[in-house]
């Protein structure tokens, strides 16, 4: 009996030597499956690092961009306030020019005598890219009136066309090369101006700036953001067109995304994207593990329009996009 006992005994030492053994073997497997995830995260880690780095350097590109149209703009609102002191001159030279004119009945059908009665040339020259045969004081003054209306029109002069100056248009004068007419011509869009002209006391004032850009906003709607508004780094024109084209904000959990929203567990660390191109405000989710909806419909990640007064909701919070 004590034979047969001490058998089963080592029988049973054995099987549980024999199973702490399939034990440690099934530990050492669990712990290479374990280094091999840790070094996959590794990995994945490595390239969202490096993917962070192209889009801050995309953005740095942006800004510049940005810089650079707001200097070209600068020098076109210089350009403009120029023509407008340009119109306002050769206002007030076609007026001493005329105040000198002897007041004759017959002037209008005798344009040789009225060029006649005109004054000296004047000390200050001012170039005029039009054909000299017809570039008389009121002629030129009324095309710089339109130049400082309608600065968007190019004026670009004919190879055949001479630079006249003003001592050239008040010297001798020069025999009309057309029939015999009124005397007096004036092309058809300048006469469209008349009316606003004399409106403006004679001179048309320089074109109106656009106001000033407003900023975007998300108004929190529900979850744990209701009733808050929390800013968005990007802004829009007038009737709504971007301000600065291809700004980003991402929205997040993260401590780097723009818009950090940390309050919602149910949003993820980078959730959605809002983006103005083409003069409008875009919306797209960046595989978030919630979702994001607009207006109630589920987006994914294409660019989908978003206008003012669309209701966005991102993981458990809803918020609607104003203009400030």
């Amino acid at each position: 009996a004590r034979e047969t006992a001490a058998a089963q005994l080592l029988a049973n030492a054995a099987r549980e030597r024999a199973d702490l053994r399939a034990a440690r073997e099934a530990l050492s497997l669990r712990e290479e499956a374990l280094a091999v995830r840790a070094a996959s995260v590794a990995q994945a880690e490595a390239a969202i690092e490096k993917a962070r780095e192209d889009l801050e350097a995309r953005e740095a590109e942006l800004y510049a961009t940005s810089a650079a149209v707001a200097q070209q703009q600068q020098q076109l609102a210089a350009a403009t306030a120029d023509a407008a002191a340009g119109a306002a001159a050769a206002a007030e030279l076609n007026g001493v020019g005329a105040a000198s004119q002897p007041a004759a009945a017959g002037a209008a059908s005798k344009p040789a005598a009225a060029a006649a009665a005109k004054p000296a040339p004047s000390d200050g020259e001012l170039s005029y890219d039009r054909t000299a045969a017809w570039a008389q004081s009121d002629m030129l003054a009324q095309a710089l009136v339109r130049q400082s209306a309608y600065p968007e029109d190019v004026f670009c002069p004919l190879a055949e066309q001479q630079t006249c100056r003003l001592s050239d248009i008040f010297s001798a004068p020069r025999p009309r090369e057309r029939e015999p007419g009124s005397g007096e011509w004036t092309p058809d869009h300048l006469a469209d101006l008349e009316p606003a002209a004399e409106a403006a006391g004679g001179i048309l004032p320089p074109p109106q700036p656009d106001p000033p850009p407003s900023k975007l906003s998300l108004l929190g709607l529900e979850g744990e953001y209701a009733g808050k508004r929390i800013a968005l780094p990007l802004q829009v024109g007038a009737e709504g067109r971007a301000a600065v084209e291809g700004r980003v904000a991402v929205v997040g959990r993260s401590s780097s995304c723009d818009v950090t929203l940390p309050k919602d567990d149910q949003i993820s660390r980078r959730h959605a994207e809002i983006a103005t191109r083409g003069g409008k405000a875009w919306v797209r989710d960046l595989g978030s593990t919630y979702g994001t909806r607009l207006n109630g419909g589920l987006i994914g990640e294409a660019l989908v329009q978003l206008r003012p007064g669309d209701v966005v909701q991102i993981g458990s919070s809803s918020f609607r996009l104003q203009i400030d």
